[in-house]
């Protein structure tokens, strides 16, 4: 096989990331890891197309690019979503960038819990088509046989509370993620 024929294997991680935890941490891990692909590109929603509230996406961002930084060139925060403007929907993030880097093959890491909600994304069966899904499983979501890992039950939600609370969090999210918080003057998530 050529250099020329050789496709860059990215796996594209979308989400609100309000905020990034441990569980997101170990997902790009596990796909770099495991060989499923040779980068992640991080995709925070920019306006999220079921109306959920989130931190401003500045902030976002910065906590996204915190949680990568172990991973030097291998994952990255990519804004297309921003770029893009208006609500963020996969398969219109998927042909962007498709469009922008033919030379790379695409797939999607997917939680087990967005299985069920699936259905209700624009074109939802073309995107399945467009892109291989990577499902990652996770405690408390039903496993099903695609299931590629199942991590625990950690949820964006719950690091909310806590932090809202003035709970500790570090079980939940990496010591740079928090400390990146703490430094952008903990902004509500």
């Amino acid at each position: 096989m050529s250099a020329d024929t050789i496709r860059k294997r990215i796996a594209l991680y979308g989400g609100s990331f309000n905020p990034p935890h441990i569980c997101h941490l170990l997902t790009v891990t596990y796909a770099l890891e495991c060989n499923f692909c040779d980068e992640v590109w991080l995709i925070p929603v920019f306006h999220h197309a079921f109306n959920k509230q989130s931190a401003p996406y500045e902030v976002r961002h910065a906590l996204c690019e915190a949680l990568l930084e172990p991973f030097a060139d291998r994952a990255q925060v990519c804004d297309i979503e921003r770029e893009l403007g208006g609500v963020s929907r996969t398969i219109d993030t998927l042909e962007a960038l498709q469009s922008r880097h033919p030379h790379c093959e695409f797939s999607l890491l997917m939680g087990s819990d967005l299985r069920a909600e699936l259905p209700r994304w624009k074109e939802s069966e073309r995107l399945q088509k467009l892109a291989r899904i990577i499902w990652i499983g996770r405690t408390g979501a039903d496993p099903q046989p695609g299931d590629t890992i199942i991590l625990p039950d950690v949820s964006s939600t719950h690091v909310r509370e806590l932090l809202r609370s003035g709970r500790d969090a570090g079980a939940f999210v990496p010591a740079r993620v928090l400390r990146k918080w703490e430094e952008l003057g903990k902004p509500e998530m």
